[in-house]
């Protein structure tokens, strides 16, 4: 990062202090003098990474106005400013005479291209701390072609980053309604091939026509508001995917059932958790049925426990599935069976156990077969149902 225009090099009093350790003196100084600091030579530097700073983490967003770094202070996302950058003068000067926001004239640059000098500035800072969580949003930038905007990621993505986030959402009308814009396919493609698989991804843009990208589920979560690209053969590909988050499917009722009983019956871990959210209004009925579950209640609403079949090569063998008719969506989240679910987990066997051998039955029935199976079977039946009572199911 160039030294920003309407600043000179700063002198740091701290370090005149004999009685001050370097440590103690640099703990004391504000992120932007400690990255300035940075910038004075190599050594200065070297001394500063081999101090390794730590911190919660940074937030960085990039807007049409303004950019901004801000510290995350804590888990529960609380944030300080550390600086704001500018292109034009006249939006500074309107968002310093803010008094509402309270925007010192210190954490205010003007530079020529703020976009450039914030993200600059974002990897000097990550170079410098060790931090849980460094996490970027931006905005789509109508003034940058897709070579101009893979460019700009590629200085974002040389860094540090937990988190990313894009958005092509617009707003028209004296901002009362928006749209959302279609990201552009070889910045789409260069995100896929870019990003590391630890990050999370949420992209609020139009999806090309089509679209498919192997590394499409591989990232540590993703959120993607248009899923109208997804298939079910997309789905029923997963592979210990981690978290997921889809809108706009062209999906129905009995397409989420049948992904679900997918889950159920695969050999191998699919996902950690999903959210599929589709553009139908959705039947609760057709999504649960012929599913075997145990109904509980978690913040006011009903979550069914179901089990997966094949658990020779799975971990997670639970799921937790939330239907939500009126925002056209379901939840079903994965986990391993620990001894909260001891119980049921046990239910869940029963009654799985209950409905083969009524099916049994039945086919005997219709047959006629009067082997002494039945009488078997009718025995275990009312075993079972003993014991499920026990339960208090």
């Amino acid at each position: 990062m160039s030294k920003p225009h309407d600043q000179t090099t700063p002198t740091f009093p701290l370090l005149k202090l004999p009685f001050l350790p370097l440590t103690d003196a640099v703990k004391q100084m504000v992120f932007m003098d400690i990255y300035k600091l940075s910038l004075l030579s190599k050594k200065s530097e070297t001394l500063l990474k081999y101090m390794q700073l730590k911190t919660d983490g940074f937030r960085v967003s990039f807007g049409s106005k303004c950019s901004t770094i801000r510290q995350i202070e804590n888990e529960r996302g609380r944030d300080t400013l550390i600086q704001r950058f500018y292109s034009n003068e006249e939006d500074m000067k309107s968002n310093r005479f803010r008094t509402f926001n309270q925007i010192a004239p210190d954490t205010m640059s003007l530079v020529p291209d703020q976009k450039d000098e914030c993200v600059t500035l974002a990897n000097g800072l990550s170079k410098l701390f060790k931090t849980k969580k460094f996490t970027y949003f931006t905005r789509s930038h109508p003034n940058k072609n897709p070579e101009e905007m893979k460019d700009f990621l590629s200085k974002m993505l040389s860094g540090s980053y937990t988190e990313l986030s894009f958005s092509g959402i617009q707003h028209v009308d004296d901002e009362r309604h928006f749209t959302v814009v279609a990201i552009d396919g070889g910045v789409l493609e260069y995100l896929m091939d870019t990003v590391k698989f630890d990050a999370s991804l949420a992209l609020r843009y139009s999806f090309p026509q089509n679209f498919s990208h192997d590394n499409a589920f591989k990232f540590r979560k993703v959120d993607y508001s248009d899923g109208s690209w997804v298939t079910m053969e997309t789905l029923t590909s997963l592979q210990n995917a981690g978290s997921i988050s889809l809108s706009g499917f062209i999906f129905d009722s009995k397409d989420l059932n049948e992904f679900i009983k997918y889950w159920i019956n695969c050999e191998e871990d699919m996902i950690e958790d999903v959210t599929m959210n589709v553009k139908e209004q959705i039947i609760e009925e057709d999504v649960l049925k012929d599913l075997i579950t145990v109904v509980s209640v978690s913040r006011g609403n009903q979550v069914h426990v179901m089990r997966a079949r094949n658990i020779k090569n799975r971990r997670r063998i639970l799921g937790k599935l939330t239907v939500m008719s009126d925002l056209f969506g379901i939840t079903l989240e994965t986990m391993e069976a620990t001894d909260e679910y001891k119980v049921k987990l046990e239910i869940l066997e029963l009654k799985e156990k209950q409905n083969e051998l009524e099916e049994e039955l039945s086919k005997n029935e219709k047959v006629r077969s009067k082997t002494g199976r039945n009488g078997a079977i009718q025995a275990e039946l009312a075993g079972i149902r003993k014991r499920l009572l026990a339960l208090k199911i």
